[in-house]
């Protein structure tokens, strides 16, 4: 996976088998689209050397970019892939939705997962960043004080406040016993 520093540049990846003296020796895969990054994926290459160029067809300056290989073996699979719906029947031409999630993977890693169309020989390859490792919450801490104007609060309540308050609470409830009285 190439992936340019410069995204109006145009780079291409050639993948060569290697001849005996080291050197490119015939073309195995490439990708030469005329975007900045490029993807091959090889699958079941055969065992030997290649060589893998990079072809700076077009920009300005100096070009950096970053290299990234997998190697997918089902053997060493890490975290769980899945596929909703896992089944799904679409004719030609029909566009199809699905949704993918990964879980159980280690934090702060870059994984690349292979999805297969059933017997199609078609695939589609995702790459997934797990990002940084959330924070773990700490227990919460007292509530919210009293608020404004209620006993205990700076600037609440003063001693007059609170007498009114129960003289207030008194007269209702006098009220509520003597009800003749206005």
């Amino acid at each position: 996976m190439l992936d340019s520093a410069d995204d109006t540049a145009d780079l291409d990846l050639l993948l060569y088998t290697a001849g005996a003296d080291g050197a490119p020796d015939q073309l195995a895969a490439s990708s030469a689209t005329g975007s900045a990054d490029e993807q091959i994926d090889l699958d079941a290459p055969a065992a030997g050397e290649y060589v893998l160029l990079v072809d700076f067809y077009s920009g300005a300056g100096q070009l950096d970019y970053t290299l990234t290989s997998y190697l997918l073996d089902p053997a060493s699979a890490v975290g769980g892939l899945t596929v909703d719906p896992a089944t799904l029947s679409a004719g030609l031409g029909e566009t199809a939705t699905l949704t993918a999630s990964w879980t159980g993977l280690p934090y702060e890693q870059t994984f690349l997962g292979r999805v297969a169309y059933g017997e199609t020989g078609q695939v589609t390859y995702l790459t997934v960043a797990s990002g940084e490792e959330p924070e773990t919450p700490t227990e919460p801490g007292p509530g919210p004080g009293p608020g404004p104007g209620q006993p205990g609060h700076p600037g609440g309540w003063s001693l007059g406040d609170i007498l009114q308050w129960i003289w207030n609470a008194l007269g209702d409830l006098f009220h509520g016993w003597f009800p003749w009285r206005g």
